[in-house]
């Protein structure tokens, strides 16, 4: 079991190297935001949503959550036989990391939900965190293969094509690292050896064509869901954009919003999502249609992952002393 004392130590730790980044970040997201409402007309805009689809975007909410279940599938794959934790387990931390990214910066979700797995289930913290940086590598490379596919499908501009282009590069040498590391890394009984040893553990799944198969899999799946959200929400405002459409905007407003920068992709994923949507076509609609589907994305998510983290929270600190060592 991890020691509570070794968590914190790992938490004030990650708190004080990204505290400039947090800051930074979020001030950018702000301006970017900014950029949008100086671009927009916000009557138009809550014009558009006062005239949107009720039964499209409760429908789009409610199908969101499809995503989080796949991707909790995914993880329990990728954890292989160093634990089995209930899949209802996962997609509930994951739910808590979705809920903590969106309102706190840099990401601290991630570490969160790695932290409360490692804790309740006696795994080494760099192992659950090795499975988590695989899963980031895979949805990194599944949305630049999107991108690509609906650029393909739909004519996309050329710097469309360049950002799936370097988006596939950064994950594939991701993937290339996680390799070297499973094949090269020098694993030992101490320190630095140590440390390789947990991080192998973890990315293993990887190094099954199995596992891998069917984590991407998932992770495709999962992507494809998620540009679904896209699309009730753009029918739920009346854009006429084809279903290929929004594989791009979905894909494009992602990986913007994979960038750390201020809490749930605040600013970078709104203006990503409604350059990409004017460029297809959505028009006047664009603004409305990015603002409106961040809100989609953002607000059902976060109010559940708080709710199963309050309760998740206290049942693993009630099962886990002080010493890091379970009840009894």
């Amino acid at each position: 079991m991890v020691p509570v004392g070794q968590v914190r130590t790992v938490l004030r730790f990650t708190r004080r190297r990204t505290r400039w980044w947090n800051w930074a970040g979020s001030l950018l997201g702000l301006g970017l935001l900014g950029l949008i409402i100086a671009r927009s007309d916000p009557a138009s805009v809550w014009a558009a949503w006062q005239g949107a689809s009720p039964a499209w975007l409760a429908g789009a909410a409610v199908f969101y959550f499809i995503a989080p279940w796949l991707r909790a599938w995914r993880w329990r794959l990728l954890l292989g036989g160093l634990l089995r934790p209930d899949r209802s387990e996962l997609f509930g931390l994951t739910l808590a990391c979705y809920a903590l990214n969106n309102v706190i910066p840099g990401r601290a979700g991630e570490v969160v939900r790695v932290t409360l797995l490692s804790l309740r289930h006696g795994v080494a913290w760099p192992t659950v965190g090795a499975t988590a940086a695989a899963e980031r590598v895979l949805d990194g490379l599944s949305l630049a293969g999107l991108l690509l596919v609906g650029i393909g499908l739909t004519g996309f501009p050329e710097w469309g094509l360049l950002a799936g282009l370097l988006g596939a590069g950064v994950f594939l040498g991701a993937l290339a690292a996680a390799w070297l590391v499973l094949r090269f890394g020098p694993a030992g009984p101490t320190g630095l050896g140590r440390l390789v040893g947990q991080v192998r553990l973890g990315l293993g799944g990887l190094g099954r064509p199995d596992v891998l198969a069917a984590a991407g899999g998932l992770t495709l799946a999962s992507w494809v869901v998620e540009a679904g959200v896209f699309f009730g929400v753009g029918r739920a405002l009346g854009l006429d954009l084809k279903p290929a459409a929004y594989l791009v905007v979905a894909s494009v407003g992602n990986l913007a919003w994979a960038v750390p920068l201020a809490p749930g992709g605040l600013g970078s994923f709104d203006l990503a999502v409604r350059e990409a949507a004017a460029v297809l076509g959505a028009g006047a609609g664009a603004a409305a249609f990015g603002l409106l589907v961040h809100l989609v994305l953002w607000l059902p998510v976060t109010v559940a992952g708080i709710i199963w983290l309050g309760w998740y929270g206290a049942m693993v600190l009630t099962e886990v002393r002080p010493d890091g060592r379970g009840p009894g």
